[in-house]
């Protein structure tokens, strides 16, 4: 994606035109001190094949034992994956299951999250389009969620469709924050982490 239209690129680095080259050679020299600091996103799963399913993770996050909710029907995982930050207050997952070949129903392909008991569920919103494929119309949905616990708050979002295009997946992104500092602190690498998912061909 060109760094003109990445919302981390714009967040983290406002256009602007430098008034003289001491600036510009200050920019420059942060700039080589982050690349030699190693402060860059790795790919996850390491060492996956480029027809896997993969996704880019932040700097000082570390991976976390996670099993992520299924699809009310069965279906093929392809990523589930969490992460943690360094200071522990914020964690990312993804979970991506491969429903090609499911029912085409919502019913089939969303994938349940159920809050756990001392959870609170705040706001709901489901969105749904519907498009023109080549075996007729289908409805594609963004089904968002708030739940809140003691000390967190967690944002969910399922993303999927009633097609049947290969590649057809639902997608579970799950953004937990120790507050609303938290939230605002991370924003910019959630945007970046979820722009960077790329799901394995068929």
């Amino acid at each position: 994606m060109a760094a003109s239209k990445s919302p981390f690129w714009t967040a983290c680095f406002p256009v602007y035109v430098p008034q003289n080259t001491a600036r510009i050679a200050l920019l420059a020299f942060l700039f080589s001190s982050a690349l030699a600091s190693g402060e860059e996103w790795k790919r996850w799963p390491s060492g996956a094949d480029e027809f896997a399913t993969t996704i880019a993770v932040p700097p000082g996050f570390k991976e976390l034992r996670w099993r992520p909710p299924s699809p009310a029907t069965q279906a093929p995982l392809l990523l589930g994956a969490r992460f943690r930050s360094a200071d522990g207050k914020a964690e990312f997952g993804v979970a991506v299951y491969y429903v090609r070949a499911l029912p085409s129903k919502a019913e089939a392909r969303r994938i349940l999250t159920t809050p756990a008991s001392d959870e609170k569920v705040g706001r709901q919103k489901s969105n749904r389009k519907e498009f023109s494929g080549e075996h007729g119309p289908y409805w594609g949905y963004d089904e968002e969620m708030i739940i809140e616990g003691k000390g967190y708050t967690r944002y969910l979002l399922n993303s999927f469709s009633t097609g049947t295009l290969p590649g057809a997946a639902s997608i579970l992104w799950e953004l937990r924050v120790a507050d609303d500092d938290a939230r605002k602190r991370y924003a910019a690498a959630w945007r970046r982490f979820k722009d960077s998912l790329e799901i394995g061909e068929d």
